[in-house]
């Protein structure tokens, strides 16, 4: 059995907040909680991440619902914001600052350009999302019809999850390539009908819609309770790209709609049960 190579240090230009932040729930996926993965750990200890705020946030943003920022800092050891002729360039890590020691100081006026660009990027994404409100319904709401009805016109594709920077499920194969031997960690993704198939033939998500639910729970609920926080970040890019046109944000404005009336009528249910 032979090693893998060891990976050279790199740097990656041009990261956006939103894409920093996923790989620091990454991060707690693959080294922060249980067993670390060497290969990833590997990896990431030789990755510089320099980062470009989003000046003019896309239709289909919503960061600053789920924590994040257009100028989000998170996960970054160096950002860039353009002020047009030049860069305001601020170090986060000891690796951001060897990168900028030799570069002179920014003036007032260009910090102050530099908040006005992030505040004004900032005001341009106006969706909000209660998430602990959602994980708290989410946690009795895995049976509720509601979900039938959202995933009606998911074609599961996968699209959403090949695309999202929080998205890691991935198989192992096994191939011969010129009389050796390899093996290989590919990506998978929980919307393919064998994603999730046993090798007995059961297969516990077999519908269309358990799949769909199941990425929804994901994002919100089940990565709360293993990592302490929800593994959207608020790209936007599953909207972009889905052939369905489904907008994950209308789909958590009415799972909070449905599953908050529900709760309400149980609540009152057993307050009804109690007067008897």
């Amino acid at each position: 059995v032979e090693e893998t190579a060891t990976p050279e240090a790199q740097v990656v230009l041009g990261v956006r907040p939103c894409d920093a932040a996923g790989i620091a729930v990454l991060d707690k996926f693959f080294s922060g909680q249980g067993e670390t993965d060497t290969y990833y750990r590997r990896r990431r200890e030789k990755t510089t991440l320099v980062g470009l705020p989003c000046s003019t946030p896309d239709e289909t943003c919503f960061c600053t619902a789920v924590g994040g920022a257009p100028a989000g800092t998170r996960g970054l050891d160096l950002l860039l914001t353009d002020l047009g002729g030049s860069y305001v360039a601020e170090p986060l890590t000891e690796r951001g600052e060897a990168v900028v020691k030799e570069l002179p100081e920014a003036t007032a006026a260009e910090l102050t350009k530099k908040k006005e660009t992030s505040d004004k990027a900032t005001a341009a994404i106006t969706q909000r999302i209660d998430t602990a409100r959602l994980k708290e319904l989410l946690d009795s709401g895995n049976s509720h019809p509601v979900w039938g009805d959202l995933s009606l016109a998911c074609v599961n594709c996968g699209a959403c999850t090949f695309v999202c920077p929080t998205c890691h499920c991935f198989d192992i194969v096994d191939e011969t390539r010129k009389g050796r031997g390899a093996r290989l960690r590919v990506w998978d993704t929980c919307q393919f009908c064998l994603y999730s198939q046993h090798a007995s033939g059961h297969n516990p998500r077999q519908t269309a819609v358990s799949r769909f639910r199941n990425r929804a729970m994901d994002k919100f609920k089940y990565t709360v309770d293993m990592i302490g926080e929800v593994s959207c970040v608020g790209c936007g890019r599953c909207i972009r790209e889905c052939p369905a046109g489904i907008d994950i944000r209308e789909t958590v404005d009415v799972l909070l709609k449905q599953l908050s009336k529900s709760d309400a009528m149980q609540t009152a249910e057993c307050k009804m049960q109690k007067a008897k």
